[in-house]
């Protein structure tokens, strides 16, 4: 009898897990839509080398936006489906004090008050990096937090809106005024994104007393910052082979290698909708004792990520010479074999098990698993860089 509840449960739960996951999926397609198709036009409004310093403006703030953040911005997504309404403004308002000081340190990274600024980074437009980094940083809370609040409708209009504001100011600035002009779109996208976060705080949860904040903080950052780490180890072992390119290669070869690892929307969607979808449902089922449930959901998610992933790796890794031809132009066919590379790795992300370590609060082991994994991926993407070239850096994905 305890079997056929417990199927029950999860076969009830499964039909709004799909509305949820198709709710979120269309929004998160829109905008990976436009960080894809963005590029494409890029490529042919800019030499290669403005796109090489274009893309190390956006790898610059990337880097920190993925360790600055601290796991905060995500963990909302732990904690506000166990809290009563009047508690969420508590961990709400201290997610965005850590995030206000973590970015004004973004920024103060990619100043000249930073000496060892590497040369490359140096040689870009400074108050725009710097700007557009910090507020970067404060703004990640907007990915996550309407969806923590259960309101999917208000995470995916604010997902698209936004992806097609940035869309719309690149290409009008790249058109207008070339690449100096670009940056300083960038950075005037990054303020409207700051005040539309803090009109959604002030309006949905107001601004809670400073007591209960600094109350509150050290639990919410024991569980936030070794998630918020692992997360950032995983992201780095993807980008650190775009640094060793950047300050080993001319602007060029960087440009032609960011192509090759272009990440790909159905993939980035479809790992991203469903962990954004499965990992309160699976917070609140472990709060419950509900494992079996938990693991279920887990499964479900894997197996619809394997279905969207696979198909796409074989299709891109057959044909890649011919698909960066049609979306990049000719110009950038040396990608190719960089793509082949880190298709293979892309391979390897229908599978994951983040959502249950992170339910389960397994800090300690994601956080070792990762920096492990990291030093690995770092060497190897050198090796593969002194010994062939941009190419070999491919290897560390």
């Amino acid at each position: 009898m305890r079997t056929g509840s417990s199927s029950l449960a999860a076969g009830a739960a499964a039909p709004g897990l799909r509305s949820q996951v198709l709710t979120l999926g269309r929004a998160r397609a829109l905008e990976s839509a436009t960080q894809l198709v963005l590029p494409m036009v890029l490529v042919r409004l800019l030499p290669v080398e403005e796109y090489g310093q274009y893309r190390l403006f956006w790898l610059a703030t990337a880097t920190l936006t993925l360790v600055m953040p601290l796991g905060m911005p995500r963990s909302l997504l732990y904690f506000l489906p166990r809290l009563p309404r009047e508690e969420r403004a508590t961990y709400v308002g201290q997610t965005l004090l850590v995030l206000a000081a973590t970015g004004l340190a973004a920024a103060l990274l990619l100043s000249p008050a930073n000496p060892w600024r590497p040369a490359a980074v140096a040689a870009l437009p400074w108050p725009w990096l710097a700007g557009f980094a910090g507020l970067s940083v404060l703004t990640t809370t907007l990915d996550y937090l309407p969806n923590a609040d259960g309101d999917l409708a208000g995470q995916a209009w604010s997902l698209v809106g936004l992806a097609a504001l940035r869309a719309g100011i690149v290409t009008a600035a790249a058109l207008a005024g070339g690449l100096p002009l670009v940056f300083a779109g960038l950075a005037a996208y990054a303020l409207a994104r700051c005040g539309l976060l803090l009109v959604y705080v002030a309006r949905r949860h107001g601004w809670p007393e400073l007591a209960r904040v600094r109350r509150h903080l050290r639990p919410h950052l024991s569980h936030a910052i070794p998630f918020g780490l692992n997360a950032s180890l995983f992201q780095l072992r993807r980008q650190a082979e775009l640094w060793l390119v950047a300050l080993m290669f001319p602007a060029n070869a960087f440009a032609i290698f960011t192509v090759g690892v272009t990440q790909l929307p159905v993939v980035d969607v479809a790992r991203q909708v469903l962990a954004d979808v499965t990992l309160p449902r699976m917070s609140a089922l472990q709060a419950q004792g509900r494992h079996a449930q938990l693991l279920a959901v887990n499964q479900r998610a894997n197996l619809a990520a394997a279905v969207l992933i696979f198909p796409v790796v074989a299709f891109l890794f057959a044909f890649a010479r011919e698909a960066l031809a049609v979306a990049f132009t000719p110009a950038y066919l040396e990608a190719a074999p960089v793509l082949r590379i880190s298709l293979l790795a892309v391979a390897r992300m229908a599978v994951d098990a983040s959502g249950i370590l992170m339910a389960f609060s397994q800090r300690r082991f994601v956080l070792g698993t990762g920096a492990v994994l990291l030093a690995v991926s770092v060497a190897t993407s050198g090796l593969g860089a002194w010994w062939l070239g941009p190419v070999g850096a491919a290897l560390g994905s």
